[in-house]
């Protein structure tokens, strides 16, 4: 399962122009000029992401997302797109 949603986030991202990090793990670094606003928004929706401004290296541009049930990462992709669509 966790093979066809990394291949479904990848595409999803691909499809929105998002800058993201390939990876081995079970979540995806994405690099945005606006993350943090992006994270503030989507946590007052039950939506959480990670900041990681405070990670060595990274900056207030950067977020991680989880890999998770394709009704999640669905619900995820959708609330991107709305955001940066500006729907």
């Amino acid at each position: 399962m966790i093979g066809q949603e990394k291949r479904f986030l990848e595409k999803s991202f691909r499809r929105l122009g998002l800058d993201f990090f390939p990876s081995d793990a079970n979540f995806y670094l994405l690099k945005m000029n606006n993350a943090e606003e992006i994270i503030r928004i989507l946590r007052r929706k039950g939506i959480l992401l990670g900041d990681c401004s405070n990670f060595g290296g990274l900056d207030s541009t950067y977020l991680s997302v989880a890999v998770k049930s394709h009704r999640d990462n669905t619900v995820l992709v959708r609330e991107l797109t709305a955001l940066i669509k500006g729907a």
